[in-house]
C-alpha cells in the first residue's frame, strides 16, 4: 500500500522565522506569494530578500510567515538532489539577520509535483469530545490521494490547495538524516474538522 505524508516546518519559538522584504519599486500581490509555493515565478525578480524576524536558531526548514512557503538549507537541498527526489525546485534568495549581516546557505523552496484535489468523501468521519460536557465535534480522518491523478512526483500539491505531500521514501530519508524543524504526518492519520472543509 502506498503511503504519503504531510510535509512542512514547525513554527517553534526558538527557530528562526524569516520574512520577505518587498522592494519599494516592486510590490508582490497575495496571489504572487501563493504562486511562489508552486513554482510560478513569473511575477518575481530574483533573488528575493528575506530578513530574520522571530527566533534565532537556524534550521534546515525555515518558516517564512506564510503557510507552506519555506526556505531550505543547503544540507536539505543536497539530500534531495543526491536521492534524486522529484517534484520540487528552488529559487535564489538573500537572507539577512536583524543586524543586516548576510546569512548564506539557504534557498527558496517550491513544489511542482501535482495530484487531484483531496476527496474527503473517501475519509472516515470520527467523533471527538474534547472535554466533559463539551459539544461533540466531527472530523475527517485520512486524506486519500487518487493514484490515477497523481503525477508520481516525490513532492506534490493537490489541485486548489497549497498543502505539501511527500512519498514514504522522502519521509524516511529526511528522518534518517535528522532534518531539523521537520513536520511529517502519515496522511492516513491526519484529522481535520469537518467544518473547516469547503463543501
Amino acid at each position: 500500500k502506498v503511503k504519503f505524508f504531510d510535509f512542512g516546518g514547525r513554527p517553534l519559538t526558538s527557530s528562526m522565522q524569516v520574512y520577505p522584504e518587498n522592494p519599494q519599486n516592486k510590490k508582490y500581490s497575495v496571489d504572487d506569494y501563493w504562486n511562489l509555493i508552486k513554482g510560478d515565478y513569473s511575477a518575481f525578480e530574483f533573488p528575493i530578500t528575506f530578513k530574520q524576524g522571530d527566533g534565532k536558531n537556524l534550521m534546515d526548514i525555515l518558516e517564512t510567515g506564510w503557510p507552506n512557503r519555506y526556505l531550505i538549507s543547503t544540507k536539505l537541498k543536497n539530500i534531495l538532489e543526491e536521492h534524486e527526489f522529484t517534484g520540487w525546485t528552488t529559487f535564489p534568495v538573500k537572507l539577512y539577520d536583524k543586524k543586516s549581516n548576510e546569512i548564506f546557505g539557504f534557498f527558496g523552496f517550491s513544489v511542482i509535483g501535482k495530484c487531484a484535489s483531496i476527496d474527503y468523501n473517501k475519509s472516515t468521519i470520527i467523533e471527538k469530545q474534547h472535554a466533559p460536557n463539551a459539544p461533540i465535534r466531527y472530523y475527517y480522518k485520512g486524506k486519500f490521494v487518487d493514484l490515477d491523478q497523481w503525477d508520481g512526483s516525490d513532492f506534490f500539491c493537490p489541485e486548489e490547495s497549497y498543502e505539501i505531500f511527500v512519498t514514504q521514501r522522502v519521509a524516511k530519508t529526511l528522518k534518517e538524516n535528522k532534518i531539523t524543524n521537520l513536520y511529517l504526518k502519515d496522511l492516513n492519520e491526519v484529522e481535520i474538522n469537518v467544518d473547516y472543509v469547503k463543501k
